[in-house]
């Protein structure tokens, strides 16, 4: 329940080099740097939505959304298009972006190499 979370506040101690913020539009954020590996940039894009929000007639619809993100958009009309992006950016799909979808969210996560300056 929603007891779960605040149990595992009071049980785990923050980073103190978390930084925590949200954007005018409620998106919420959390960054903490991450050295292991060296050179890489993780994102994981926690969606509070899952199967568990879902009616009856609408059973699938989380997970399909989901899926949805690798299979084109306006911009990207083909699911080779998302890929040659991906692969352009030093990713692959399933490897470095993936998602899936549970209960209470649907969580999609990232991964691509680094360049430039840490600074």
């Amino acid at each position: 329940g929603s007891m779960v979370g605040l149990e595992e506040e009071a049980l785990l101690p923050e980073d103190p080099n978390l930084i925590k913020g949200a954007l005018r539009n409620g998106l919420r954020y959390s960054i903490l740097r991450n050295k292991v590996p060296p050179k890489r940039f993780y994102v994981n894009l926690e969606v509070h939505a899952g199967s568990i929000d879902e009616t009856d007639d609408q059973q699938g619809l989380a997970h399909f959304l989901e899926h949805m993100l690798f299979l084109g958009s306006d911009a990207y009309p083909h699911p080779s298009d998302i890929r040659k992006v991906l692969t352009r950016l030093g990713m692959s799909q399933l490897a470095d972006a993936n998602a899936y979808t549970d209960f209470r969210s649907t969580v999609y996560t990232l991964s691509a190499p680094t360049y430039g300056s840490s600074q």
